[in-house]
This record gives C-alpha cells, sequence and structure tokens, in this order.
C-alpha cells in the first residue's frame, strides 16, 4: 500500500469550509438587497394606485353631481356616517345626462388595483380614500 505524503492533490477541509464561509455571506448580502428591492416596488406600487383611486373619486363625484345629487362609489351611493367607512364599489354608476351609464371602472380607472375585490380599498365618512392593507401585504 502505498501513501502519499507530501504531493497530495485536491481540497483541504479549511479550504472548503473558507469558501463556503464566503458564498454563504455572499448568498445572505444578495438576498438582503432582493428583498428590500422587493418590499420597496410594492410599497411605490401601493402608493402609485392609492393615488389614481383617490383622483378617480374625486373626478366620479365630480361629473355625478352634475347630473344630480353627488353619487360616491360605495354599496348605496353615499358617505357612510361619521366615523366609520365602507368599501369602494369599483361597479359604482351613474346615469349622465345622455341616459348612458357611468361605471367607476372602466370610465374613471383605467386598471383595477391590486386587492379591488377584498374590500381593503375603503372610503371614509370625509371622502378619503384609503387601502386597509400594510406595505408588505400589497
Amino acid at each position: 500500500m502505498r501513501l502519499r505524503m507530501s504531493n497530495q492533490r485536491g481540497f483541504s477541509i479549511m479550504g472548503l469550509l473558507s469558501a463556503l464561509l464566503v458564498f454563504t455571506i455572499l448568498l445572505a448580502v444578495v438576498g438582503g438587497i432582493v428583498y428590500f428591492f422587493y418590499n420597496a416596488s410594492r410599497t411605490t406600487s401601493m402608493a402609485g394606485d392609492l393615488k389614481e383611486v383617490r383622483a378617480a373619486v374625486a373626478v366620479f363625484v365630480t361629473e355625478s353631481s352634475e347630473v344630480g345629487s353627488p353619487t360616491w362609489p360605495t354599496k348605496d351611493g353615499k358617505l357612510p356616517p361619521a366615523g366609520k367607512d365602507a368599501p369602494i364599489n369599483f361597479s359604482a354608476g351613474f346615469t349622465d345626462s345622455l341616459g348612458n351609464t357611468v361605471r367607476f371602472y372602466a370610465h374613471f380607472l383605467s386598471d383595477l388595483p391590486r386587492h379591488w375585490g377584498e374590500d381593503v380599498w375603503r372610503i371614509d365618512s370625509r371622502g378619503a380614500v384609503s387601502v386597509d392593507l400594510e406595505p408588505g401585504e400589497y
């Protein structure tokens, strides 16, 4: 039986452990960066959708008041009582002066926001629009 002493080829256990440690550190750094940008994009998306829905509500109420009393995009077309809020009804509508039905979604919003069917989009008694989600959940 022959034993190799000084001319052995291959990797030492310390070399392998060092490489594994460097790889693990790089993976943790890259994972943290990806997670940060993923959450930042969700927050930006939520802020953009909130701004768009607020503008659409304002235009909807303004145009509906031109043909009668103001209509809000809620189930009954009215604002909730003081201190309360109500889900936004994205299919709410009113009849314009020509007799056409004008819908909140499609006429005032080009795209439905995320979570539109989950009753998380709310309007309060002052007409303020909010989303009942944390930015990380959006």
